[in-house]
């Protein structure tokens, strides 16, 4: 599949809901699809990422618990994850351009379906106002906010979740560092199954690569091997497909544990062992093996609870989170790290003149 055929069935896969969810008034891509050419291979290892945009007072829009509202489907052999938004996120060109995760797209051939002609009044005030300073700071403000808000989760995701919720949530935070960098730059942020390759090779580039490699420690993952990582991918395999036989309870991951998400875990996976990229193959399996460990301990046959309890012990254990204690240092950890990331950003966008006033 290309991406021009990627882009014609998400179209056609957004039409077929205007009939099935009432309120639903705009959608457009966002994430790497929006600046690809058409002739461009559209990988089965990707998904295409969606913003649904729903009237205010829609049934989709009233969330249930912590679990955020979107969808992950499997529409003509492609992968699709819709995340749900209000109106009101795109109310004036001023809210468009201080969110970066939607602004980039709008200065794009993004949009899928426009019913009262919103996106499309948008779209001409943001791709002139775009690069300007303010605009570029309001976005690096909004990544920042969004890197706390994470942070802040941490007491409930031990709540639910204890250190398997806590490390998704430090994995999750290491997305916002990413972003700053592609804000920065005036790109959107993209956070896929390789955004930590595409950030290793990014600071590498800059000359930064101490960076990416405190990440990798902060992760817990800096010092792994190759044949320790492919073994976990064997073992993660197994756990993914134990988790999709028995799981009925919600979960914060859960729109990714799906039969048509195991090659965006496992071959994703796979890819970046074969580039050398293992370590960053690791991070993408820890919110997968945590979720599997989480569904299985609380729904496996005891058999699997046990086992799931042991080899979540072990992978813990390997990741050098072994108290409540270190998994707080790391938190902090994670804070001043985000402050390098943050600065390191706000030069880039200085010395390589991107802004306009």
């Amino acid at each position: 599949m290309d991406a021009r055929r990627a882009r014609a069935a998400t179209r056609a896969w957004v039409k077929s809901l205007t009939s099935e969810m009432p309120g639903l008034v705009a959608a457009h891509l966002v994430g790497g699809i929006t600046t690809m050419p058409d002739d461009a291979p559209f990988p089965r290892t990707k998904d295409v990422d969606v913003h649904l945009i729903f009237a205010e007072g829609s049934p989709a829009l009233q969330q249930m618990g912590p679990i955020p509202n979107m969808l992950e489907v499997l529409y003509d052999g492609l992968i699709i994850e819709a995340g749900f938004k209000p109106v009101s996120d795109y109310e004036t060109p001023e809210q468009v351009l201080g969110n970066p995760e939607i602004a980039h797209h709008l200065t794009l051939d993004s949009v899928l379906y426009d019913q009262e002609g919103r996106l499309a009044a948008l779209q001409a005030v943001v791709r002139a106002a775009y690069p300007q300073r303010r605009w570029v700071e309001a976005r690096l403000a909004h990544e920042r906010a969004g890197f706390e808000r994470s942070l802040g989760l941490q007491d409930l995701a031990r709540q639910y979740y204890g250190i398997s919720g806590e490390l998704s949530i430090l994995g999750y935070g290491t997305t916002f560092m990413s972003a700053v960098l592609d804000v920065a730059m005036l790109e959107a942020p993209r956070v896929g199954s390789k955004f930590a390759m595409r950030l290793a090779g990014r600071l590498d580039t800059l000359g930064r690569g101490d960076l990416h490699e405190r990440l990798l420690t902060l992760m817990g993952v800096h010092d792994i091997d190759r044949p320790s990582v492919e073994r976990l991918l064997v073992a993660g395999a197994e756990l993914f497909d134990a988790t999709l036989a028995v799981r009925t309870l919600p979960h914060h991951f859960q729109h990714k544990l799906h039969p048509h998400m195991r090659a965006y875990f496992i071959d994703s996976c796979a890819e970046m062992i074969d580039a050398r990229y293992h370590r960053e193959a690791m991070l993408w399996m820890i919110p997968y093996l945590c979720a599997a460990f989480d569904v299985l301990r609380a729904e496996g046959t005891p058999a699997q609870q046990a086992a799931a309890l042991v080899q979540q012990t072990a992978f813990e254990e390997r990741l050098g989170i072994t108290s409540q204690a270190e998994m707080d240092r790391r938190f902090a950890q994670s804070a001043a790290l985000y402050e390098e990331f943050d600065t390191l950003a706000r030069r880039i966008a200085v010395e390589t003149r991107l802004l306009t006033a």
